[in-house]
């Protein structure tokens, strides 16, 4: 059934996204028409777009009053209801969206509500369901983009992503999420010309911004990554973690004392954080401070003993100066939560090794060998000769 007259302009204006006039073209006809079940429901979809679920209720409710047959103000009113956790309000849906006739935000609503309850499978029947009736919404493309990414099926996710981004120009939100499924691809510079894009239209987002520099790091571009956090400073004033960022990229591109400075800074802001002070250690570390590095990271893993990367590069320190025990202690503790890592395993035979306790560290160096890194592999073989009796020096330790 085609919408009534009254209702046509609002339509447009939420067919582009500008809800608050949306909003006011639906008013405006109510006035004249105030029995008019289509601006009614289209005032109610223009309030949920601007975050207004009280003022979508009363719309839903005199949209039911009017037309009590109505089932997509009905979905949407179970919507509102559903607390991800009602088997009643899910069976409600369920049947709106199986009812002959049911529209796309039937269907949609129907899916919100399965995922919601983390049943991604059957959310994507529903999307789909959806998508047939209405192939151009970006908003269903991103929600089956954003299951595909879960599950990791990143080509998928691009595909739906990028299709979402051209049919909404105006959002930045899909531009975001087809950089991360192109990055999950390792497609790092296709992810930066789509970010790029996405923050020459919307540069006081945030999440572009620090998407950009992530990207901007992983592909080897300190510069752009630097830039990215300076833009993020600018955006977010006195917080701490722009900082960090910046202190990551000057110490990326080899600027020690800037580096030292900006994360010393972010310290200040946030004492208790583990990635700036990981950082400044690092810093410190490619200064020749040993004694402070070792001083922050020992720090670092009293406070969190399972921290990854800052336990890894506390135990290279202990090893580089034949602290084989402490070294020890502290990867045992971090192969508690990490078992399978290949450098814990590395650094702990290379550890045992050094206190001549030869039968452990092979039991450690047959994990290290299951490894897909050829370089940390080729490693313990070494390793192995060596404990085996042939000449050679032992591996590098890995950090």
């Amino acid at each position: 059934m085609n919408p009534s007259e009254q209702a046509q302009p609002g339509l447009r204006l939420l067919a582009r996204g500008e809800y608050a006039a949306a909003v006011s073209s639906f008013e405006t006809a109510l006035r004249a028409h105030p029995q008019d079940v289509d601006s009614w429901f289209g005032l109610a979809r223009a309030q949920l777009a601007l975050g207004k679920p009280e003022a979508a209720r009363t719309a839903l409710a005199r949209t039911v009053a009017l037309a009590p047959g109505h089932s997509a103000a009905q979905a949407l009113i179970a919507s509102l209801e559903d607390d991800g956790g009602s088997p009643e309000v899910l069976k409600r849906l369920a049947s709106l969206a199986q009812a002959p006739g049911a529209g796309f935000i039937e269907h949609y609503a129907h899916a919100q509500a399965l995922l919601r309850r983390g049943q991604d499978d059957e959310a994507s029947k529903s999307l789909r369901a959806a998508l047939t009736l209405q192939p151009e919404s970006p908003q269903a493309l991103v929600d089956l983009g954003q299951i595909a990414l879960r599950q990791g099926r990143a080509d998928k996710a691009r595909d739906a992503f990028r299709v979402a981004s051209g049919l909404a120009p105006g959002e930045w939100m899909p531009r975001l999420l087809h950089a991360r499924a192109l990055m999950a691809l390792r497609h790092f510079a296709q992810a930066m010309t789509v970010l790029n894009e996405a923050v020459a239209a919307h540069p006081r987002e945030v999440p572009l911004q620090q998407a950009r520099f992530e990207c901007a790091l992983i592909q080897g571009e300190p510069q752009k990554a630097l830039e990215a956090a300076q833009a993020l400073e600018t955006l977010k004033p006195g917080d701490a973690n722009p900082l960090y960022q910046r202190g990551l990229a000057l110490l990326t591109l080899g600027k020690l004392p800037e580096a030292a400075q900006a994360l010393q800074e972010s310290l200040r802001l946030a004492p208790e954080a583990i990635e700036p002070k990981h950082a400044l250690a690092q810093v410190r570390t490619a200064q020749g401070q040993q004694g402070e590095a070792l001083s922050l990271l020992e720090e670092l893993q009293r406070a969190a003993p399972r921290a990854l990367e800052p336990v890894l590069d506390l135990s290279r320190l202990y090893l580089a100066e034949d602290r084989t025990a402490e070294a020890e202690r502290v990867l045992r503790a971090l192969s508690a939560e990490h078992p399978e890592e290949p450098r814990v395993n590395l650094n702990l035979a290379l550890a045992l090794f050094k206190q001549d306790r030869k039968p452990e560290a092979l039991s450690f160096i047959e994990r290290v060998k299951a490894s897909r890194d050829a370089s940390l592999v080729e490693q313990a073989r070494k390793l192995e000769a060596q404990i085996h009796g042939a000449p050679l020096r032992p591996p590098l330790i890995r950090g």
